[in-house]
């Protein structure tokens, strides 16, 4: 129920869910003694745990998203290996979290810790690693650092260009970063080039009406002023 009202946008009853989930989850793993039930309780626990972070900082409680993550972080490292897609995936989150907070030092520790995990896990040429360089693109675009962002996003997109049929979204998004960072840099050639070929691919997949389909058209409109 609680990822339900997750997926339906009712964060509020959301958080309720998942914090009742990990109450009685805090209750059976204190009760239970077979260690498979116990490992089934832990990867549940990080899950919600992951979830109620997520849900936390969608509504701004940072400090309550930054506690969820972490206390997920030590479970997952205990339970699992660090090559684990969950503890990979935490890693992420935290970069995220801390850039959204202004913290930008423990936000790209995290994010490179995450990337060098993930290059061991997938290797070089697969999508999911392209996903945590696209992170990376668009971090080192919040901050500034222009140089870094394109490097980062242009691997990604060519990784992307391997498999387009199965990552389209992801090959859109790539593409309208690299477009979003070369409006900011004033390179309005590639920035056209890289919006049209994103709204392109965003017109085969999504609906007119889609708030991705509409940023990047708000994002030519920018162009175009």
């Amino acid at each position: 129920i609680a990822y339900v009202n997750y997926s339906a946008g009712d964060y509020s009853n959301a958080i309720d869910g998942y914090e009742c989930q990990i109450n009685l989850l805090d209750i059976l793993l204190t009760e239970q003694i077979d260690t498979c039930k116990i490992t089934t309780y832990q990867t549940e626990y990080v899950l919600s745990l992951s979830y109620l972070g997520i849900l936390y900082s969608a509504t701004c409680e940072f400090r309550g998203a930054e506690q969820c993550y972490l206390k997920a972080l030590d479970i997952c490292e205990a339970i699992f290996t660090k090559h684990h897609p969950n503890y990979v995936n935490l890693l992420c989150n935290l970069g995220g979290l801390y850039s959204d907070i202004g913290n930008y030092k423990d936000s790209e520790g995290f994010y490179l810790k995450a990337l060098e995990i993930q290059k061991s896990i997938v290797g070089t040429m697969h999508p999911d690693y392209a996903m945590f360089l696209n992170h990376l693109g668009t971090f080192y675009y919040k901050i500034g650092n222009y140089i870094k962002s394109e490097s980062y996003l242009l691997q990604a997109l060519d990784i992307y260009k391997l498999d387009l049929r199965n990552s389209k979204v992801d090959h859109a998004c790539c593409l309208h970063n690299l477009g979003a960072l070369y409006l900011g840099i004033d390179d309005y050639m590639k920035a056209e080039k890289y919006l049209l070929e994103s709204l392109n691919i965003k017109k085969e997949i999504l609906e007119h009406t889609h708030l991705d389909y509409a940023y990047t058209l708000n994002s030519l409109g920018s162009l175009y002023l």
